[in-house]
């Protein structure tokens, strides 16, 4: 399974939207932050944020 979503910065943080809690069901998800804060994992019942590294991907194995 490939799922690709790409995000185009808006200019008025104001108007922008984000996805909605979910869970990714594929085997491996990998994502490039830039330098765009916002990723959240659940981690013992509660959000925590993950800080965006510049230059990297994040890869999470998931199922």
């Amino acid at each position: 399974l490939l799922s690709v979503n790409h995000h185009i910065s808006c200019p008025d943080p104001s108007l922008t939207l984000g996805m909605p809690e979910h869970r990714d069901p594929n085997l491996i998800s990998m994502l490039q932050q830039c330098s765009v804060p916002g990723l959240q994992v659940f981690l013992e019942g509660k959000w925590i944020d993950v800080e965006p590294l510049p230059n990297a991907f994040l890869v999470i194995p998931g199922l």
